[in-house]
């Protein structure tokens, strides 16, 4: 994935920290989780409870958006209902969402965590999800391309060789002239050659491309909580294998889990994510 997504994903999610609230031993937990943050948490409560076909899960909630008193997903986060997101694609329901039309992305984040089998063991570590979509452009193919180096080029070269016969004597000429001029005669024979060889410009292939259609990337993060540290390492996927990222300090969303789950943790499903299962991941 790119690396400029993710860190504007990580500053969203940032913005929204989970408070704890008293909630009533008989309430069902997805409740409590979905209205915690609500300005009306009775009135939240009571709706759903109130509902004609409520069932105490997601599927049962209202329709509509939760933003807790915004407008709508681009000023907060909000508890995703029904509908399509502002690049179209089906909201991820009950979910934490929030639209970034600047940077054409969506973040979504789970609300849950679960319990993650660690060095053949549970206890210490959590694992959460994060999806970010974003919008691709269309790009045209593009093919590949002769180009022209330089120009015509002309190199020449000159060859040549002639000879020179002096004769007469020192006494004079037969016609009594006795000047330097008439005691000595000189024939001259010069010849030579220009060769010249002209070249054509240079040309290489510039490499063509491959376009892409018009349409929306989805990435999805998984996120391990270490419940002893309070930190978070993200998992990212190379050829061969899986890999964490650093390991750091949890903050937004991850901050209000630690602190609430980690408390909590033996109530919490357990992950059928085993790829972690027999690795000691820290000390």
């Amino acid at each position: 994935m790119n690396r400029f997504l993710l860190l504007i994903m990580f500053a969203f999610i940032s913005e929204l920290v989970f408070t704890s609230k008293q909630t009533e031993a008989s309430l069902d937990p997805k409740i409590h989780k979905y209205c915690k943050n609500a300005k009306d948490y009775k009135g939240c409560v009571r709706s759903i409870q109130n509902s004609n076909n409520s069932k105490s899960s997601i599927e049962s909630m209202p329709e509509e958006d939760n933003c807790f008193g915004a407008l709508n997903a681009v000023e907060s986060w909000c508890f995703a209902g029904k509908g399509k997101d502002f690049l179209g694609e089906e909201k991820i329901r009950g979910w934490l969402y929030r639209e970034v039309p600047e940077h054409k992305m969506v973040s979504y984040a789970k609300p849950t965590t679960s319990q993650l089998k660690v060095d053949n063991q549970y206890g210490r570590y959590l694992i959460t999800k994060t999806i970010v979509r974003s919008f691709r452009e269309f790009i045209a193919d593009r093919p590949m391309q002769e180009v022209i180096v330089g120009g015509t080029k002309t190199d020449c070269s000159i060859s040549g060789f002639g000879t020179t016969n002096t004769y007469g004597n020192s006494y004079g000429s037969s016609y009594g002239d006795s000047s330097l001029n008439h005691r000595f005669k000189s024939f001259n024979n010069y010849s030579g050659s220009m060769n010249c060889e002209t070249s054509a410009p240079q040309t290489m292939w510039m490499p063509g491309q491959i376009g892409q259609s018009e349409g929306v990337n989805q990435y999805i993060f998984r996120d391990i909580i270490d419940c002893d540290t309070k930190e978070f390492a993200n998992i990212f996927s190379k050829r061969k294998g899986n890999k964490l990222s650093e390991w750091q300090k949890v903050k937004g969303i991850n901050e209000g889990l630690a602190t609430k789950d980690c408390r909590n943790y033996m109530l919490l499903p357990k992950s059928k994510n085993i790829e972690f299962a027999k690795t000691k991941l820290r000390d």
